[in-house]
């Protein structure tokens, strides 16, 4: 594991999205990788002296196949609670269909024809997480609703600590930022959502597949905001 806090780690060698774990108030995981990556994350948790036991909560970011794939095995050996953001719940659970992001040829053409391959085993969601909620883990998380690459996309907002786990809602190309998937099929709350995270206060920012920004991250996330917004549509 790579510690990026005191009590935060990223679980490396994780296929699919990043898996964060927190060490405060038991465990407390941050998405759940692809299909079958649950051997990994319990791997690296009994490797650091803890039991599948000790996961008290896992906190989807957002209901695709590489953040939710290992979900389901984590839960059974874990009893752990399941939290995700409402609007992406019944994705989870199966009841309805995981959100593919619109995006340009051929990348659309690889997402459809993968969709198979990737479906996940449905989890029941305990918590449906809105706006505002706070979960009780370095001196308080705080849910924000950042929609746009699904509809329930959340991030976790950690004012003590001044960090921000963003999911997916931005992606890098070495150290810029770029526009993450589905802005060109909902620009509209996407753009809103990277515009709501840089009036946060966070200098460090944990995203969904890239590496760790430990400093400034929050200037730099509103200076995309603003470069974006002088795009012509």
């Amino acid at each position: 594991m790579v510690q990026i806090t005191p009590e935060v780690h990223m679980i490396d060698r994780v296929n699919g999205g990043h898996v964060y774990l927190i060490l405060d108030d038991g465990i407390t995981l941050i998405d759940a990788g692809m299909g079958h990556s649950e051997k990994r994350i319990l791997e690296a948790i009994k490797k650091s002296g803890y039991y599948p036991t000790d996961i008290k909560r896992i906190i989807i970011t957002h209901a695709h196949p590489d953040h939710i794939g290992g979900l389901k095995a984590l839960r059974d050996v874990s009893q752990a609670q399941v939290l995700a953001g409402a609007s992406d719940a019944d994705a989870i659970e199966g009841t309805k269909p995981v959100p593919i992001p619109t995006t340009s040829w051929p990348m659309a053409v690889l997402l459809l024809l993968l969709r198979p391959i990737l479906k996940h085993v449905p989890s029941p969601v305990d918590v449906r997480l809105k706006e505002g909620d706070s979960i009780p883990v370095m001196g308080g998380l705080i849910v924000v609703e950042l929609p746009g690459h699904t509809p329930g996309n959340i991030g976790l907002h950690c004012p003590s600590k001044k960090v921000l786990f963003s999911g997916d809602t931005l992606r890098m190309k070495g150290n810029e930022f770029i526009k993450p998937l589905n802005y060109s099929g909902n620009k509209a709350q996407s753009l809103a959502s990277i515009k709501k995270m840089g009036t946060l206060d966070f200098e460090i920012m944990l995203s969904g597949h890239d590496r760790p920004i430990l400093n400034g991250a929050a200037k730099k996330v509103a200076d995309f905001a603003e470069k974006l917004s002088r795009e012509k549509d």
